[in-house]
């Protein structure tokens, strides 16, 4: 086979190198306004005076195109982009090995009645393929804020309190930056002005990785590419303590490109909390609490890389980041025992304090290149770690009725956790066109990660003051898994329709070790996921898709871990180390509806997840509730969302989203409990108004209703925010203000309905918060261009989350 595989390569290259004279038409198209690159446009090849397509192509993520084996002669070129007016150009004369018809400007189209004329504007969301584009470099609405503002604002995407973000309702989603893993250890340690634009793939075609139920958030950062040097400079002052400030540096010179930089920031938050747990078993009785926190970071963000263009289209480059970060809090609470006439029987003042440390670096060498006219290849090697420090002592004080101080029930401790996880990944891949509308991919990937939890619990022992090592909560607990894949697809093209198969494979071998005890267990498990893609235009400016795929979500460190943790007298955590991971078959119909008053984009879907892995609660007989994770049954979940976009008027901007999403569990987790379902729905709409070339004004309001889950509800929030925007100095001066939430009815919580008790706890934080922002271009500004960088195209290494935000803390 190896050897017929060469003849025909051969083969291939006899033919196409023969008598013959040929040649290619080759170009870059890019996005009118703001020379974004314009990734899946249809490029169209016909003999000048002849109707029969001679040659075609799709353009690549850098918008670049090229078609080949084309015979001497004059030829006539037509490009279609949806949501923007066709391109034509007759005439072209190929004479030569190569025609390169150099950057090509697209316009998005301007739609005319009797009545109105409507600018062309760029609608809320684009199809990239199978990514859906949002467009958030513009936005005032985050200036001076966190990569969390982003994602808040953006369709489709939710964060909670503890800045999990969701995706359609679920926090089984994969997180990128630049196709890469997030390895930050908060998003808000990443500047808005960082950020170019949000991609989210709600089913990724089989060349990215299968975890994540709902699929991949990419956020891709903003770069340079022009020749001679450009950069921004920012710095952004917020109300209660919150200061960030940053540079951007980009260089060109002929082949070799460097990028470096350098963000820092302080960043101040405080909140409000209570709860209420109503015991049901022995006897009815009551636990209240109610308090109130700080939280305190600074940040370091360091990043530098360089590309060099050693020959034509073939590059190979090298980047870095380093993060460095430290981080402190506290939270004061009040804490009421009440019998079942809701009496007070007794009470604690419990005081929680902590501090900790974050580093985290990467280094990233990789390749892309083409082989041959048409064939394309691309490799990476990234090795990265991260290292936490996580320290916390909490003092309870307990009074009886009279306010008496009476014995502890539970001591004065410290807990030390330390984590450190360590990342090797290697990927390759390949695109073999067999025709002008046809290809294959294919590729590999080998991803090795460690993860080492250290966790040590102390407690303060009153007769010698000292503290004393708790042997019975202390733990240590390693997670190493090592997954392999491959993938092949097939994609091609009839007129207006397109589709694209593919089929992956992934072998996952994990082993958890507890050093605490010797517990050992391992997993080995291979598992296939097919996707398919069909796509059909309708006219020029509309289309419709259909999209399946299959995905995992593997347990992670904290779920797995099964060491029975009690950091408080009433609660106790454990892990599950049988917990097998969980299968979802997701469906998404789209369609893309463009009229003369705006965009109209439904999208509906429909998911069936199997062996669920859910938090799961119960009730002990000493009114010790026990928190840990187990498999439930399956559930389904489908839901529609609506995306509108608007600009009749040339000073005013309309975007808004609607989704509404039903979610079922089988069965209840608990035997003698109904499963739960129910309704959820959230909107948003966000306005700029343009005033003249004084300023922008840009108003966001959002809602997001109750959220299912399997043992309950989550509370619906809302909130508005206002922001203006001036520039000045020819554009190369940005001053913005803004407001966020300035009513302050941002909250979070849940209602929970357990075995033997029913809980509510809410968190409100201190929203309302006031920014001032400078930020200032300089450098070779009037030629400003997107990059994006060329390897990254077929990265998609999804985040580890190995860090579960619903540890206890």
């Amino acid at each position: 086979m190896k050897y017929l595989n060469l003849s025909f390569l051969f083969l291939l290259f006899f033919v196409s190198t023969g008598f013959a004279q040929t040649g290619k038409i080759s170009g870059k198209i890019v996005d009118s306004k703001d020379n974004t690159p314009l990734e899946s446009a249809t490029i169209k090849v016909f003999k000048s005076g002849e109707t029969k397509i001679s040659g075609g192509n799709l353009s690549n993520k850098s918008g670049e195109f090229s078609i080949d084996k084309l015979s001497y002669g004059s030829y006539n070129i037509e490009i279609s982009f949806i949501g923007y007016e066709t391109y034509k150009s007759e005439n072209i004369l190929l004479e030569a090995s190569e025609k390169d018809l150099g950057v090509i400007k697209m316009s998005s189209s301007a739609m005319m009645t009797d009545e109105v004329v409507v600018e062309g504007e760029m609608p809320i969301m684009t199809f990239e393929g199978d990514k859906k584009v949002f467009d958030i470099g513009k936005s005032s609405l985050f200036k001076g804020g966190t990569a969390i503002d982003v994602l808040k604002k953006t369709p489709l995407i939710d964060v909670d309190a503890d800045d999990n973000v969701s995706l359609r309702g679920s926090q089984n989603v994969k997180i990128l930056i630049d196709d890469k893993p997030n390895r930050m250890g908060s998003l808000k340690q990443l500047p808005a002005e960082m950020i170019e634009k949000i991609e989210v793939i709600t089913n990724p075609s089989a060349k990215y990785e299968a975890e994540g139920i709902t699929g991949i958030i990419n956020i891709v950062l903003k770069k340079t590419s022009q020749t001679g040097y450009q950069g921004t400079a920012m710095l952004n002052f917020g109300t209660y303590d919150k200061y960030t400030g940053g540079l951007n540096l980009n260089y060109k010179k002929d082949a070799l490109t460097v990028f470096t930089g350098g963000w820092l920031g302080i960043q101040n938050y405080r909140f409000d909390m209570t709860s209420s747990i109503n015991y049901l078993v022995p006897v009815s009785s009551y636990l209240n609490m109610d308090g109130k926190g700080k939280n305190f970071s600074k940040f370091l963000y360091l990043p530098l890389g360089a590309e060099y263009e050693f020959i034509k289209r073939n590059t190979i480059g090298l980047e870095g980041a380093l993060t460095l970060a430290s981080f402190s809090g506290s939270n004061n609470s009040r804490n009421d025992l009440l019998n079942a006439n809701q009496n007070l029987v007794s009470y604690y003042l419990r005081n929680n304090d902590n501090a900790g440390e974050f580093n985290n670096y990467f280094v990233s060498l990789y390749y892309t290149g083409k082989l041959g006219e048409d064939k394309e290849l691309s490799a990476d090697l990234t090795i990265s770690g991260n290292n936490t420090d996580f320290n916390m002592t909490r003092v309870q004080k307990d009074y009886d009725v009279f306010g008496n101080l009476i014995s502890p029930l539970f001591p004065t401790s410290k807990e030390t956790t330390n984590n450190k996880s360590d990342f090797i990944t290697f990927q390759s891949d390949y695109v073999h066109p067999v025709s002008a509308v046809s290809k294959f991919e294919g590729g590999i990937k080998f991803t090795n990660r460690k993860n080492d939890n250290d966790y040590v619990y102390d407690s303060l022992d009153y007769n010698s003051g000292q503290y004393i090592r708790n042997l019975g909560t202390s733990n240590r607990f390693q997670l190493t898994d090592r997954i392999s894949a491959g993938y092949l697809m097939f994609g091609s093209s009839f007129g207006k329709f397109s589709f694209k198969t593919g089929l992956r494979l992934e072998h996952t071998f994990s082993k958890g070790e507890l050093l605490t005890g010797g517990q050992n267990f391992e997993k080995d498990y291979l598992n296939l996921f097919p996707t398919l893609s069909l796509t059909q235009k309708i006219g020029d400016m509309n289309q419709i898709q259909l999209a399946y795929s299959r995905r995992i979500t593997r347990p992670n460190i904290w779920r797995m871990n099964p060491f029975r943790v009690q950091p408080d007298p009433r609660f106790i955590f454990v892990g599950n180390p049988d917990l097998n991971p969980e299968f979802t078959d997701s469906y998404e119909l789209s369609y893309s509806l463009y009229t003369p008053i705006g965009t109209i984009t439904p999208l509906a879907f429909f998911r069936r997840t199997k062996d669920v892995i859910s938090q799961y609660s119960y009730l002990t007989d000493s009114n010790v509730t026990v928190i840990t994770y187990k498999n439930a049954s399956a559930f389904n979940s489908y839901g529609v969302d609506l995306l509108l976009s608007s600009s009749v008027l040339k000073w005013l901007n309309l975007n808004s989203t609607f989704s509404f999403y039903e979610t079922k569990f089988d069965e209840a987790l608990e035997s003698n409990y109904k499963a739960e379902e129910g309704f959820s729905w959230r909107a948003n709409i966000r306005s700029t108004f343009i005033i003249g070339d004084l300023f922008n004004f840009e108003v966001f309001y959002a809602y997001n209703g109750k959220k299912i889950n399997a043992q309950g509800t989550g509370m619906p929030s809302s909130n508005l925010d206002l922001a203006i925007t001036k520039t000045l100095f020819d554009n190369s001066t940005t001053i913005t203000f803004r407001i966020t939430d300035i009513f302050k009815t941002s909250k979070w919580g849940n209602d929970v309905t357990g075995s033997g008790y029913i809980a509510t706890n809410s968190t409100i934080p201190d929203s309302r918060i006031a920014y001032l922002n400078f930020s200032y271009r300089f450098g070779n500004t009037n030629k400003y261009m997107t990059k994006q960088k060329k390897v990254k195209q077929n990265m998609n290494e999804g985040q580890d989350q190995q860090q579960d935000q619903s540890r206890p803390q």
